[in-house]
């Protein structure tokens, strides 16, 4: 072992005999020796033939010549560690050492340690480091050290890509050269604010470059998970959907060294989303159809009953406008859901005050009603929506029919609210009751029948008072169940 340096003869001997020879003259191992400054004092020949230009001397050499040199003031800091706390050490460290003749780098990890002899004042640091990961084909004195590890790299069914902390891509694997659509030399430097890459959202709009999984690592320090976002693969001419992880390594000082990006293939998976948006856009039009196709065969039910309600004397129209009542307050349902997206439910609130107008006005009296609503905003199913538009239709009828006749100043309070997954309502006029003797629960009329139909068909909870006035307040469960299920 010979060294370059003058200052060094007093540990010269201690040297060669604390160094094993398998270090010195290792073909896979990196030996370099360095004052306390970083001018290189000495190296192995694996290192010189990997990184040192021919013509050029290592004496005349920094350990920083060959850094990056976005990492030098890193190595320093190193270097300076060594020195005041060697007794911590050794210190490690990951730095991209540029390969001799070309513009490319190695990840090389070196372990540093403080050697200083009795005899000398200058001390000197010791590095000792291998490849992270191999870059390029190695000589076949490497391969026992890195083929395999190249091997189960290279062999990984995912994409994977390190890059530094500005995001420069320095190692890439099989299927990221497969994924991607470029060769390892073509991705090799690039960085994600390259104008090469085409990437979209998946509402296939662009994707800022400063969101990308990798950019958003280095910015935030943190783990950046299960990002989606197409890339242009140029070889195939078409975008490869990928889902993307990217996770910084951090030094001690919380800085970013690496970030390693992997991505997984979820085309097939996004194709058949795809396939399963445009089916479900289908019947969303179909379904939308259908309301709507009802809600017309309704209005031409109750036209033809209309018609026919013509025809009778005034006295004998009532129970005929009752039942196109009833088939107004089932159409308005189809109606509301036509006109919405929400092909399965209506806003409750939104309902009531369409439907309560519309059967006052085909109500007749002799006496003023004024009706008083107090409804709380909810999407209601239409399993549950349509039971309920027929309860208020015969409540509605019932009190304008029976209440009012001796009534000047009528008035119907409603009220709606939400209560633990329940809807609570409250239906009360002013009118005179029920008569002695009647039973609410045991009646032969066809309203009071259909009130508790609906009542029974909600499966709701209710409270009757009948005694000079009607009111009634019922709650049932909120029903989450869609229009192709029984309630």
């Amino acid at each position: 072992m010979v060294f370059e340096g003058t200052s060094l003869k007093n540990i010269e001997m201690s040297l060669l005999y604390g160094i094993p020879e398998w270090i010195s003259n290792s073909k896979t191992l990196y030996l370099v020796i360095t004052n306390t400054k970083g001018d290189i004092l000495f190296s192995n020949d694996h290192y010189v033939q990997t990184f040192l230009s021919p013509g050029n001397s290592i004496s005349e050499a920094n350990f920083t010549t060959f850094v990056s040199s976005g990492e030098v003031e890193e190595y320093k800091e190193l270097l300076a560690d060594c020195v005041q706390d060697y007794a911590n050490g050794p210190f490690q460290i990951i730095n991209k050492i540029k390969i001799r003749d070309t513009d490319r780098f190695k990840s090389v990890k070196w372990e540093c340690s403080l050697y200083s002899d009795e005899y000398e004042k200058e001390p000197v640091v010791i590095h000792i480091g291998h490849n992270v990961v191999a870059v390029e084909k190695e000589s076949v004195s490497e391969e026992h050290f890195d083929k395999s590890l190249n091997f189960l790299f290279d062999d990984l069914q995912i994409g994977v890509v390190v890059q530094d902390e500005e995001s420069t891509i320095l190692l890439s694997n099989n299927k990221a050269e497969e994924l991607l659509g470029l060769t390892k030399d073509q991705l090799y430097g690039r960085t994600v604010y390259d104008e090469g890459w085409k990437i979209i959202k998946s509402d296939e709009s662009l994707f800022p470059a400063d969101e990308l999984p990798a950019a958003r690592a280095i910015t935030e320090k943190s783990h950046i998970k299960n990002v989606i976002m197409g890339v242009y693969n140029p070889k195939t001419k078409h975008y490869v959907w990928l889902q993307v992880d990217a996770n910084p390594l951090l030094d001690k000082k919380g800085r970013v060294l690496r970030v390693a990006t992997t991505f997984i293939d979820i085309s097939p998976r996004k194709d058949q989303e795809e396939v399963l948006k445009d089916a479900l856009k289908e019947k969303t039009t179909l379904l939308a159809e259908i309301h709507h196709r009802v809600k017309n065969n309704l209005a031409i039910v109750s036209g033809l009953l209309e018609l026919q309600s013509m025809e009778l004397e005034p006295e004998h129209k009532l129970p005929l406008q009752r039942s196109i009542n009833r088939i107004h307050s089932i159409a308005m349902v189809h109606e509301l859901m036509y006109e919405t997206e929400r092909l399965s439910s209506v806003n409750i609130k939104h309902y009531l005050n369409q439907l309560i107008p519309a059967i006052e006005k085909t109500m007749q009296t002799k006496n003023e009603v004024t009706i008083n609503l107090d409804l709380e905003e909810y999407q209601l199913n239409i399993n549950q929506a349509i039971p309920l538009g027929l309860l208020f239709n015969e409540l509605l009828t019932n009190s304008f029919k029976y209440a009012f006749l001796k009534t000047f100043d009528g008035k119907i309070d409603i009220s709606m609210e939400v209560v633990d997954k329940k809807l609570v309502f409250s239906y009360k006029d002013n009118g005179p009751g029920f008569s002695k003797g009647q039973d609410f629960s045991n009646t032969p009329g066809l309203g009071l029948s259909l009130i508790h139909a609906q009542l029974d068909q909600l499966h709701a909870e209710y409270e009757l008072e009948t005694n000079e006035k009607f009111e009634l307040k019922f709650e049932f469960n909120i029903s989450e169940r869609g229009p192709h299920s029984n309630m």
